[in-house]
């Protein structure tokens, strides 16, 4: 049982660092927020950013082929819930 319910956490942790490391470095949020140009200068090169939504999504991949599949729909549940906090955290304030 607790394998079982490791899966989908281990897969949720993977996907959080791999969509933080994305989002932080997102230009268009870096715009939107007023950064100065020296932060906006971080942005990656597309072969990078390929490669990080790449680690997002490995771990569905793996749940996958582990043909877990309960795992896989908590995986999906919970990776678009931090996608949406992580979009509302990192959002600027709005302007006034």
């Amino acid at each position: 049982m607790i394998a079982s319910a490791a899966l989908p956490l281990f897969a949720c942790a993977w996907s959080l660092l791999a969509l933080a490391g994305r989002a932080l470095i997102d230009p268009k949020r870096l715009r939107a927020s007023g950064a100065a140009r020296s932060d906006r200068r971080l942005t990656l090169r597309p072969i990078v950013k390929r490669l990080l939504w790449t680690l997002v999504l490995a771990p569905g991949l793996l749940l996958i082929a582990l043909d877990a599949w309960p795992a896989l729909l908590i995986w999906l549940g919970a990776t678009t819930a931090i996608g949406w906090g992580l979009a509302h955290t990192l959002a600027p304030p709005p302007r006034r």
